[in-house]
């Protein structure tokens, strides 16, 4: 969406029921005549003041249609679909056009002018208004009004009018809640109220632009969150390096690996996650102990250990692991989470470990990675050391083909471990509608095996 240039515009034009002090004046006749205009055709200039100046092309037509053009992105909204243009990227998206996506194409202070043209109660949110009298300029006689946006006084806008029509030639944005004042302005260079043509509302992609697809987005998404640390440091009682340069390639592998395992999720379900970094390290160790990996709770942050992408199925089912002690920690409070509902799967007289780590330092060296099927109830050892362990295995081996595979094996076998999975693939839905049916399907690329 296009940045905000500062929260009390947005907010304002957010339509907040809050009373309106004042005599509204000329700007109630501005909604009034913004709204009846059979349609709307503004091109114009925004600049802040000492910054660069910035060209807009705005086309609104009832009920349900709008051609936004911005310096950086190109919005076209038919009725049915929005098309969104990344205009340095030169790739599209398109989309169903919801009511919520279609509103929130004019919530930005660049463009929030231009509401009133679809909802006359767009103004309602203002504190206070102030009727400013008339100028004239460029032999143009207008009407001047101005409003306080916020009660502490930090946001507001003065709206230059003409005196015929009440149409909006200029706007002020005013923001003193930094330690520098800014000021933002908004010059008309032409305006027209006619209906548009519905060409306008056609969206014909430029030369060689490249249509984004689900997939792609989450992608973007997942890649800016992904970063490698700079220097050496510490996560509690763990500590790690900087990649070093003999170990780049296997970074690059585990980087790929990274986005692509994580582009498996829905973007709802990543968002609701509220995981906010990857970092990419070496030789984490715990009292001398290699990890893999370790989690920042407090930041919402997973660092990885890449030399770990020596077995790539293995760094593959890493990802989707330590995720999966995130989400307890962020759905349940704690990784380590004591599930009642998980524990009544298990046999009765079944007790488990004292924790992963336990386990592992009592292994002697011994894999506990693979799914051996020790005993009923169990895909691996490691399932055995802590109900966090025996979820986390399962949920990885669920989005990780080759995992996957032997997993099926065993709940052909076992009832318990396949109640498990089915748990589990229940919390995903309930978390995000899409991760149910084909979704399991297309992330192991092969049939559900449910």
């Amino acid at each position: 969406m296009i940045r905000k240039l500062y929260v009390g515009v947005a907010v304002f034009f957010v339509a907040i029921a809050v009373a309106v002090v004042g005599d509204a004046g000329y700007l109630a006749k501005f909604v009034k005549a913004l709204n009846s205009a059979p349609g709307l055709d503004v091109t114009y200039t925004l600049i802040e003041v000492g910054g660069v100046q910035g060209e807009y092309h705005v086309v609104l037509a009832k009920p349900d249609k709008a051609m936004i053009d911005t310096p950086t992105t190109l919005y076209v909204a038919d009725g049915k679909n929005l098309t969104v243009l990344h205009k340095a990227k030169n790739t599209y998206i398109v989309r169903e056009q919801t009511a919520a996506a279609f509103k929130d194409l004019l919530s930005d202070e660049t463009l929030s002018l231009w509401r009133a043209f679809f909802d006359p109660s767009a103004f309602d949110g203002v504190e206070s208004t102030k009727n400013e009298g008339s100028r004239t300029r460029r032999g143009e006689k207008r009407t001047i009004v101005s409003a306080q946006l916020d009660s502490y006084g930090r946001y507001a806008i003065r709206l230059h009018l003409g005196e015929e029509d009440s149409l909006v030639r200029q706007a002020e944005f005013f923001d003193t809640s930094g330690s520098t004042p800014r000021t933002h302005i908004l010059t008309v260079k032409s305006m027209s109220t006619v209906p548009p043509a519905e060409h306008l509302f056609a969206f014909t992609a430029p030369p060689n632009a490249r249509l984004l697809s689900e997939r792609d987005l989450r992608a973007e998404a997942i890649a800016a969150m992904v970063v490698y640390a700079q220097s050496e440091g510490e996560l509690g009682k763990s500590t790690y390096k900087p990649v070093q340069p003999e170990n780049m390639d296997l970074a690059a592998g585990f980087y790929k690996a990274v986005i692509a395992e994580f582009s498996k999720y829905p973007r709802d379900f990543m968002e609701a996650s509220n995981l906010k970094k990857i970092v990419l390290v070496e030789q984490i160790l715990k009292e001398g102990r290699s990890r893999p990996a370790a989690p920042r709770v407090s930041e919402e942050m997973l660092y990885f250990d890449v030399t770990r992408f020596k077995n790539p199925v293995y760094a593959r089912n890493l990802v989707h692991h330590e995720f999966f002690h995130m989400i307890d920690e962020e759905w349940y409070g704690s990784q380590t989470f004591s599930d009642p509902k998980w524990t009544a799967f298990n046999l009765s007289d079944f007790k488990y470990g004292s924790g992963g780590e336990a386990a592992i330092l009592a292994s002697g060296g011994q894999s506990l990675w693979p799914l051996s099927h020790p005993q009923p109830g169990f895909a691996s050892k490691y399932t055995m050391s802590a109900i966090e362990e025996d979820k986390a295995t399962l949920w990885a081996a669920m989005f990780v083909p080759e995992r996957w595979a032997l997993l099926k094996k065993i709940i052909a076998v076992d009832p318990i471990v396949g109640a498990k999975v089915r748990f589990l693939r229940e919390f995903a839905r309930s978390k995000s509608p899409e991760m149910e049916g084909e979704y399991w399907e297309i992330v192991v690329a092969e049939g559900d095996g449910s």
